[in-house]
């Protein structure tokens, strides 16, 4: 051991300790990749309802123990976005860095089309996946859906530290991450009834353009109702 080298109480060195862990965040990884892609293969294959924890966690040569480490429930392979994801962090750093003045939903499409930049071919085939599986059981719809108030508590937070103003009171910011976590979900869900298990990059882009579209003109609709009816108030 070199002179200079840190060690802990138990005689460990830092650096060794250091690359312990990211040998065991490594294995982890992939362990909870594998449960994932093998758990997807057994779902396409026999259908969500017929398959079971243990077949993935037998598929994927662990334990049913280590597959309910990785993932809470047989759902959460289909549903679930690991903490870590290249999505995840890419949204993050997006929602940090954007502009203030933006409304919700051009801020949405931004961190869309940084995310898919980011995931590539692969990332959107398995998103596509994922989706497809869901659109064939009501109950994975609807599970789907049940989770958009977590993801609106997580972006919440995000845009608490980034994106508030002055003018920006608690509700006006869970209103923000609401209207974005939305515009993902039906977009991408759009999307999916479009193009199916096709990672088609302009496929998406085309329907997230509809759907800037359609959110245009509704806020122009809105706002000339909101003038007809001041004009009114006013005679």
């Amino acid at each position: 051991m070199q002179e200079n080298e840190k060690v802990n109480k138990r005689g460990i060195s830092l650096q060794a300790k250091q690359a312990r862990e990211v040998w065991q965040e490594q294995r982890l990884h992939s362990t909870r990749s594998r449960l994932r892609s093998c758990g997807l293969k057994l779902i396409v294959e026999h259908g969500y309802d017929k398959t079971t924890a243990q077949d993935i966690a037998q598929a994927a040569g662990v334990s049913a123990m280590t597959f309910f480490r990785h993932f809470p429930s047989k759902e959460d392979v289909v549903l679930g976005m690991p903490p870590d994801s290249a999505g995840i962090v890419v949204a993050e750093h997006v929602l940090t860095g954007a502009n203030k003045s933006l409304q919700p939903f051009e801020i949405a499409r931004i961190v869309l089309d940084a995310v898919v930049e980011e995931l590539g071919t692969d990332g959107l085939s398995d998103i596509a996946l994922r989706l497809s599986i869901v659109y064939e059981n009501p109950t994975l719809l609807k599970a789907l859906y049940a989770r958009i108030p977590r993801w609106i508590r997580v972006v919440d937070a995000l845009l608490a530290n980034s994106l508030r103003t002055a003018h920006d009171d608690a509700f006006s910011m869970h209103l923000k991450a609401s209207a974005m976590v939305m515009y993902w979900v039906e977009t991408l869900c759009e999307w999916s009834r479009c193009g199916g298990t096709k990672a088609d990059r302009a496929l998406l882009q085309t329907v997230a353009g509809e759907t800037d579209a359609a959110i245009a003109t509704v806020t122009k609709s809105l706002s000339d109702n909101r003038v007809v009816a001041m004009k009114f108030k006013s005679v």
